[in-house]
């Protein structure tokens, strides 16, 4: 039969993940959706502990930051449009309350510290070689403080690999045995031009090339090239044109579960999927003895898994 669509080969990573294992997910779009996958299916994640981060530069020094525990101060806030900012994090970390905003910064900082310690695996999904300087420094968002206060650059390759390293090398002091994946976002970023995404997604995965050839413990997880590659239709985006659908999503996911985990493991991931849906069933007679029996299926099902897996844990 003739093919109309060229199909990425799944395949093993040179590592296997269990449910014992630590996951954490940080950059672009990727780390969101791999994530909520992930939690929803009760394995240990921590997600994006700064936010949403485009650029590699400031993902890498985020990690220099947790690793090092720096202690944010109301001083290294920016205040624009009523919010105190940090220009180093997601705009979901702005608030009225300065106190309040570095506080919560910092606590994320000792929480993901805490848990990268022991994690087996570090996501980070690159969006953009296109950064923005604000007072001469890279900053991760612009929070929108008008255009004419940043300066705009595209980074080169070189720059990119000498960022990652210098993070790199105290991650691997701080946890030996972490394995790094990188993933490149398939969401084009069209603000800074079509052409001028083109030239940053090729930077970027050029940077991710040699790193994973230059090094054991960092690989490359192909969502790029699953979504502009293998699916390659608009059929699997958002209306927005850009993001990618819940179906190219789900799409992904099982190419990640071929790649990451056991027949063991994903064998438990069924059982807990299967039990998720019971779950979130809502019945039209919660009364019925048929919905009794499910609510007795759920509880069974709870505590068989538990029982063999005691960290499957359920509110």
């Amino acid at each position: 039969m003739e093919q109309f669509r060229t199909i990425l080969s799944r395949r093993k990573d040179s590592f296997q993940l269990v449910y014992s294992d630590r996951i954490m997910l940080s950059g672009s779009c990727f780390a969101e959706h791999m994530a909520t996958k992930l939690q929803e299916r009760k394995f240990s994640v921590l997600s994006n502990p700064y936010g949403i981060l485009f650029n590699p530069i400031s993902l890498f020094q985020s990690f220099q930051e947790i690793i090092n525990q720096r202690i944010y101060k109301e001083q290294d806030l920016v205040f624009h449009d009523e919010l105190e900012h940090s220009m180093n994090h997601h705009s979901r970390f702005s608030g009225t309350n300065p106190t309040k905003v570095v506080g919560e910064i910092n606590r994320q900082i000792q929480s993901a510290r805490d848990f990268l310690q022991d994690a087996k695996v570090l996501f980070l999904t690159l969006g953009t070689a296109w950064v923005y300087r604000y007072d001469g420094s890279i900053v991760a968002n612009c929070h929108k403080i008008p255009n004419h206060q940043f300066e705009k650059e595209l980074l080169d390759i070189h720059t990119i690999v000498d960022s990652f390293y210098i993070m790199y090398d105290q991650l691997k002091i701080f946890n030996p045995n972490l394995q790094v994946v990188f993933t490149l976002s398939p969401v084009r970023h069209i603000k800074d031009g079509i052409e001028e995404n083109s030239v940053s997604k090729a930077i970027l995965r050029t940077a991710i090339h040699q790193l994973s050839q230059e090094n054991k413990q960092v690989n490359y997880f192909p969502a790029y090239e699953l979504l502009m590659d293998d699916l390659r239709d608009y059929r699997f985006y958002n209306a927005d044109m850009l993001h990618p659908n819940e179906q190219a999503i789900d799409y992904v996911w099982a190419y990640f579960k071929d790649c990451y985990f056991a027949s063991e493991t994903q064998d438990i991931i069924q059982r807990v999927e299967k039990l998720e849906a019971a779950i979130n069933h809502k019945p039209r007679f919660p009364e019925s003895d048929a919905y009794q029996k499910h609510l007795a299926f759920i509880e069974k099902e709870k505590k068989a898994l538990g029982g063999y897996y005691d960290f499957l844990k359920w509110e």
